[in-house]
C-alpha cells in the first residue's frame, strides 16, 4: 500500500513538474515571440515613417503635393502598408495613399497626439515632420498588425511539443519508478520503527552510491546526532523560557513608545494646522496691508502731482523756465510712483490668483494684442508675423498677462528702428515646444540677462525706454506657476529673443 501510494505520488509529481515546466516554457515563449514580433512590427513602422518623412520634407517646403503623392504610391510595393497620409502644419491633408486592401475609413482630421497606436488588426504612427527645429507637418502611417495570427500560430507549435515532451516522460516515469522509489520506502520503514521504539542504534542499508546511498549517509549521521541533541535541547528549553519573559517585557515597552509616537504625531499635526492658520491670517494681513500702503500712497501722489501742475498752470507768468524745470520733474517721479504702485499690484494678484486650465489659442491671442498696440500707435511701422494654430493648455487670464508684456516690450524696444518686426511662434527645445517673441530692437547684453526677471531691474534708462521694470518678473511668476520656464537670447542692437515653456495637458493632471 505504502509503496503504491509513493508510486502515485512520484508519478504525479513528476507528471504535474513536467506540465507546469512546459506550460511555463511555452507561455514565456509565446510572450517573448510575441513582444519581439510587436517590436519588430513598431520598428518597422517608425522606419517607414522616417523614411516618408524625409522624403516628403522638399515636397511640403516648396508646397508641391504632386511629388508626395507620387512617393506615397510607391507604397504599393509594400504589402504590409495600408494607408499612409501627409499633413501639412495647420493640419490639411497634403497626400494620401490607401491600399486596396485597407477598409478603415479615411479621416481628415488629426488626433490630438502623437506616436504609435495599436487598433484592431492594425498598427498606426502620427509623426512629425521637423526641418530647422520648425513643424512643417505631420506623416501618418497604417501597417497590418497580424497578432492574433501569430498567437494561434505559436499556440499550436507550442501544444505539439508539449504533447511529444508528455509522451517521452511517461513513458520514462513508468520504466524508473521502482528503481527511484524502492530505496526511499526502504527509509520510510526504518523511520517508522525508530519513531516506535526510539531505538537510535538502528541503521540503514546502503544499496548505492549515487545520490541515494548519500541520503542513507546522512539518515545514519543524523541518528547519532539525534541523542546528542536531545539533551542540548532540554537545556535551550530553559533559555527559550527566559527568552519569552524579556520579549514580553519589550513588547510593554514597544507600546509604550508606540503610544508616545502617536501623540507627538498628533502634537506635530496641530502644530502644522495652528502654522496654516497663522500664515493664512498672515497672508491676509499682507493684503490689505498692501491695498492699505497703496491707497494712502496714491493720494499725496495724487496732491503733489495736481499743485505741481496748478504751480506750472497759474503761476506760469512768474516761474522762470528753471522752476517749470523742477515742477515738471515732481510731476513725472510722481507718476512714476504711481505707476510702480499699480504694477506692484499686479504682481501681487498674479500670485494670488486662482489658474483654471484649459486650451488655449496663443495665435489669435497674439494678434489680438498686436492689433491693440497698432491702434495705439498708427503711425508705426511694424512687421508683425504670427504663427496660425498654435495651442497651449494654461490659464487664458495669466497668460494674457505674460503675453501681453512680452509683445509690448518687443514693440516698445523696437521703436527706434524704422520698419519695426516682431514675430510670435513656436520652436521645439528638446522633446518640448518653446514658444518665442522676437523682435529686431535695440537688444541688450546677454551678462546682465539675469536681472531681466526680477522686480524693478531695468537695462535701459527712463530717458529712453518708459517702464518700472515689473513686466518681465511678472512674466517670469506667471510661467512658474504653470511649471514652465522662460529666458531669453540678445545680442546689443540686433534685436531680441524671449522663450517660455508650458506643460503638456498630461503633465498637468499629473501634477
Amino acid at each position: 500500500m505504502n509503496k503504491k501510494s509513493l508510486g502515485i505520488k512520484f508519478f504525479t509529481a513528476t507528471l504535474f513538474t513536467t506540465v507546469s515546466a512546459l506550460l511555463l516554457s511555452s507561455a514565456l515563449i509565446v510572450a517573448y515571440t510575441l513582444h519581439d514580433y510587436g517590436e519588430s512590427v513598431e520598428k518597422e513602422l517608425s522606419s517607414q515613417s522616417s523614411v516618408i518623412a524625409r522624403a516628403v520634407t522638399p515636397a511640403l517646403q516648396f508646397q508641391d503635393p504632386e511629388s508626395a503623392q507620387t512617393y506615397l504610391s510607391l507604397m504599393d510595393e509594400q504589402s504590409s502598408v495600408l494607408e499612409a497620409a501627409i499633413y501639412d502644419a495647420k493640419g490639411a491633408v497634403f497626400a494620401r495613399y490607401a491600399s486596396p486592401e485597407n477598409t478603415f475609413p479615411q479621416s481628415n482630421s488629426l488626433p490630438e497626439y502623437t506616436g504609435v497606436k495599436k487598433i484592431g488588426d492594425s498598427i498606426v504612427i502620427y509623426k512629425r515632420i521637423v526641418a530647422n527645429n520648425e513643424i512643417l507637418g505631420i506623416v501618418f502611417v497604417r501597417m497590418r498588425y497580424d497578432i492574433f495570427t501569430k498567437l494561434l500560430t505559436i499556440s499550436w507549435i507550442s501544444f505539439l511539443s508539449i504533447l511529444m515532451a508528455l509522451i517521452f516522460v511517461l513513458t520514462f516515469a513508468v520504466r524508473h519508478q521502482k528503481k527511484i522509489v524502492g530505496p526511499i520506502l526502504q527509509i520510510s520503514h526504518l523511520a517508522k520503527r525508530l519513531v516506535e521504539t526510539r531505538d537510535y542504534s538502528l541503521r540503514a542499508k546502503k544499496t548505492s552510491d549515487d545520490e541515494i546511498g548519500y541520503l542513507v549517509d546522512a539518515f545514519n549521521e543524523m541518528l547519532g546526532e539525534v541523542a546528542k541533541q536531545r539533551s542540548e535541547l532540554e537545556a535551550s528549553n530553559e533559555s527559550l523560557v527566559r527568552e519569552v519573559d524579556e520579549r514580553k517585557e519589550a513588547e510593554v515597552a514597544l507600546k509604550k513608545s508606540e503610544e508616545n509616537v502617536l501623540n507627538l504625531n498628533a502634537e506635530l499635526e496641530q502644530r502644522v494646522i495652528n502654522r496654516t492658520h497663522q500664515l493664512e491670517i498672515a497672508n491676509s494681513e499682507l493684503e490689505a496691508f498692501s491695498y492699505s500702503v497703496s491707497h494712502d500712497l496714491r493720494s499725496p501722489l495724487r496732491a503733489i502731482d495736481g499743485f505741481s501742475q496748478a504751480l506750472i498752470e497759474d503761476y506760469e507768468q512768474t516761474l522762470d523756465d528753471t522752476g517749470k524745470d523742477y515742477l515738471n520733474r515732481v510731476r513725472s517721479a510722481a507718476q512714476r510712483m504711481g505707476s510702480l504702485i499699480d504694477d506692484m499690484l499686479k504682481l501681487s494678484k498674479v500670485n494670488r490668483a486662482e489658474m483654471t486650465i484649459s486650451k488655449i489659442d496663443l495665435s489669435d491671442m497674439a494678434k489680438t494684442i498686436l492689433q491693440e498696440l497698432g491702434e495705439l500707435e498708427p503711425d508705426r511701422r511694424v512687421q508683425c508675423a504670427v504663427t496660425s494654430g498654435i495651442t497651449a493648455y494654461c490659464d487664458q487670464h495669466l497668460i494674457r498677462i505674460a503675453l501681453a508684456n512680452l509683445i509690448g516690450n518687443a514693440w516698445k524696444y523696437s521703436s527706434p528702428q524704422a520698419q519695426g518686426r516682431i514675430e510670435f511662434g513656436m520652436r521645439l527645445n528638446g522633446n518640448d515646444a518653446a514658444y518665442f517673441v522676437q523682435d529686431n530692437g535695440v537688444g541688450f547684453d546677454m551678462k546682465y540677462s539675469e536681472k531681466l526677471f526680477s522686480a524693478f531691474q531695468r537695462l535701459h534708462s527712463q530717458h529712453e525706454f518708459q517702464g518700472t521694470g515689473i513686466g518681465l518678473a511678472t512674466v517670469k511668476r506667471v510661467i512658474s506657476r504653470h511649471g514652465g520656464r522662460v529666458w531669453a537670447e540678445s545680442t546689443p542692437g540686433q534685436g531680441a529673443t524671449f522663450y517660455f515653456t508650458l506643460p503638456m495637458d498630461d503633465q498637468l493632471q499629473s501634477t
